[in-house]
């Protein structure tokens, strides 16, 4: 059930009267009982000191002889007006007021008044009596010769005034309570008109709607509280459009972001996630998914750590955040670092493959140049030793022509080489076979031509001719001896393929992937003998892709190989 304020001050009025009537009433009733006691215990004293000292007298003019306890005990209770007991020096019940009890002989020791009587304190009790049906309270005295006296009186007169006392209490309450519902019903006709207008436009103000206003009434809280309200709707219609723009400066900062961004809670779960984040992370959806289903548990203190998924190197930078409640808990930017990492491994393989390269001729070249200073040669084997130096240095010469050649092509920003123009592959075969020919002649190899009628290509001239020569002069080293050489164009669609074909002994399918790699080679023996620098392949790479082509092999072992280069044909010509 719903209260209102007027019911929920009236209640409080209600309370205010109940628990002020409870405490008076309380108070009233323990002090009461108190006084009541008090008073029975002084008197209960003061009569039980006479009976002791009467009897010690009786006891005295008998000669300490105990005799008529009974009718004493009974003659006691008549002047007293309280249940007398005599207790001997053993202990046991020897007299009593009332005689119909039966209770001569009775141990009495084990009752805590007889016990501090016979440490000669007064004692005194409260407990409930089957003789009287009542909770009866007991006083004893010691008397002369280990005698004790005991009164006791029954606690129902003090719980009677007492009780007349809390019925007029209650009465009493009860015109309180009437008192202030007819004073909570004024208060709440008076107190609720305005506060309803001012729930209904904070009603409006939770729902939206920050131009509501309320008119001042009296200058009191209710007027002071009327204003703070028109200022808060005008506050927070300034700060409702502040976080929109916000938000949406957010949204659109985390969009563009090519870091991935996850924010989870304190239970880490995700609760916000950029684009970059799903894509780095390979999960179309990740709010609500655990962050440990996504990425490796975190290290104890590693804020920044990476994390090797699906084949991509990501750099985690996390901050933690405090929060008290179910609130943001962690940030977590990745960082997609696969190409770094990858370029650390080229260098890497780049260095040792640079010197694995070099140590032979630098090896050989520091050899022989030791043993011709070392001492006196004959003119023939000098001059051997001479030539040894300068293959050795000339191979040392094209490897480091072919490095610089590679490393500017990497380094080359894009269009720095100029747009591809209009280039003819009739004429680009010409000068290759122009520029190959004696090598072709001396090792017994065809050149063939098939690009009567091919369509140009976009390309870079001198560039395509670099490619070409490369590919026709590994294909006279590495093809069959008195074999044939062929260069064919092939027009597809909007490209130009563009092949070198040979017939020699083939490439293995396991080699085939790795031609383009620097350094790769795959007869190394055959290779060294020939000059070659394993750099070729990889700088005709970079020399077509950098013209918008692409470039691959294939081949057959035992009937030759197939190179080919595709280039964006030239539809002006």
């Amino acid at each position: 059930m719903r209260l209102g304020f007027r019911e929920k001050l009236l209640g409080s009025y209600l309370g205010l009267v109940g628990v002020t009537a409870s405490i008076t009433l309380l108070f009233l009733s323990s002090t009461l009982s108190d006084d009541l006691m008090r008073q029975l215990d002084q008197r209960l004293e003061a009569q039980a000191d006479g009976a002791a000292k009467w009897v010690s007298l009786r006891r005295a003019e008998h000669g300490g002889a105990d005799q008529g306890f009974d009718r004493q005990a009974s003659r006691l209770k008549g002047v007293v007006g309280s249940w007398v007991t005599i207790i001997d020096p053993d202990g046991r019940v020897a007299g009593d007021s009332d005689l119909s009890r039966g209770d001569a002989g009775l141990d009495a020791l084990s009752w805590p008044e007889i016990q501090a009587a016979r440490r000669g304190e007064v004692g005194r009790a409260t407990r409930y009596t089957e003789h009287l049906g009542a909770d009866v309270y007991f006083v004893a005295v010691p008397a002369s010769g280990g005698a004790i006296v005991r009164l006791g009186v029954p606690l129902g007169e003090i719980e009677a005034t007492e009780a007349r006392m809390l019925s007029r209490l209650y009465v009493a309450t009860v015109l309180g309570l009437g008192a202030a519902i007819a004073l909570g019903l004024i208060a709440a006709a008076f107190f609720v008109r305005p506060l309803r207008t001012m729930t209904r436009a904070a009603e409006a103000l939770a729902q939206g709607n920050y131009e509501v206003r309320i008119e001042r009434g009296s200058p009191d809280e209710f007027g002071t509280l009327a204003t703070t309200l028109n200022l808060l709707a005008a506050e927070l219609r300034s700060k409702i459009n502040e976080l929109v723009r916000e938000r949406d400066r957010l949204s659109a900062i985390l969009a563009g972001m090519v870091e991935g961004v996850v924010v989870t809670d304190d239970r880490g779960v995700v609760v916000l996630a950029n684009p970059s984040a799903s894509k780095l992370l390979a999960a179309p959806a990740l709010e609500g998914r655990a962050l440990a289903e996504l990425v490796p548990v975190e290290q104890e203190g590693a804020r920044v750590r990476e994390l090797a998924l699906g084949g991509r190197w990501l750099l985690a930078t996390s901050e933690r955040l405090r929060s008290d409640d179910r609130g943001v808990s962690e940030v977590l930017v990745l960082h997609d670092v696969t190409e770094r990492r990858q370029l650390e491994l080229r260098q890497r393989e780049f260095v040792a493959n640079v010197s694995h390269e070099l140590r032979t001729p630098v090896a050989s070249v520091q050899g022989y140049a030791e043993t011709l200073l070392a001492k006196p040669l004959d003119e023939r084997t000098a001059r051997e030793f001479l030539e040894v130096i300068h293959r050795q240095a000339e191979r040392m010469g094209r490897l480091v022509q072919d490095l610089l050649r590679l490393a500017e092509l990497e380094a080359r920003p894009p269009g720095e080489a100029g747009a591809p123009g209009p280039v003819s592959l009739a004429a680009i075969g010409a000068r290759v076979v122009e520029t190959v020919g004696n090598r072709a002649r001396a090792a017994g190899v065809t050149l063939a031509l098939e690009l009567e009628g091919a369509p140009s290509v976009l390309a870079r001239a001198t560039e395509l001719e670099q490619v070409v020569e490369n590919l026709v002069d590994n294909a006279i080293k590495y093809g069959r001896a008195a074999g044939t050489v062929t260069l064919r164009a092939e027009p597809r669609a909007a490209k130009v393929v563009l092949s070198v074909i040979d017939q020699g002994p083939g490439i293995a399918p396991e080699h085939l992937p790795h031609l383009f790699e620097r350094f790769y080679r795959v007869d190394r023996d055959r290779s060294k003998k020939s000059g070659g620098t394993g750099l070729g392949l990889a700088i005709v790479e970079r020399l077509v892709e950098g013209m918008g082509g692409t470039v691959g092999a294939e081949s057959t072992l035992g009937t030759g190989s197939r190179f080919w280069v595709e280039l964006p044909r030239c539809e002006a010509t």
